[in-house]
């Protein structure tokens, strides 16, 4: 299997920073996507099914679906 790894760059001016995602953004995330404004996106979502829609553009998505797993664990439900 082949890898691509895509450099991203941040570009801030004043008091705007652009960024790639990142791992921390993941509860915010999560958040947002809980909420009633995320119906213009595909939601609301609960936690575990955020957990495996966000992440399409984080660098490494290996860990999100034992993420959502560990997520649907801690609410005795299976993902």
């Amino acid at each position: 299997m082949t890898t691509l790894t895509l450099h991203i760059p941040e570009i801030q001016s004043g008091d705007l920073l652009l960024r790639a995602v990142c791992e921390e953004d993941l509860d915010p995330l999560a958040a947002f996507y809980a909420g009633a404004r995320s119906h213009f996106v595909g939601g609301p979502l609960a936690r575990a099914a955020s957990m495996t829609s966000i992440p399409a553009s984080l660098p490494s998505q290996d860990h999100i679906p034992e993420m959502a797993d560990a997520e649907a664990r801690k609410k005795g439900k299976a993902a």
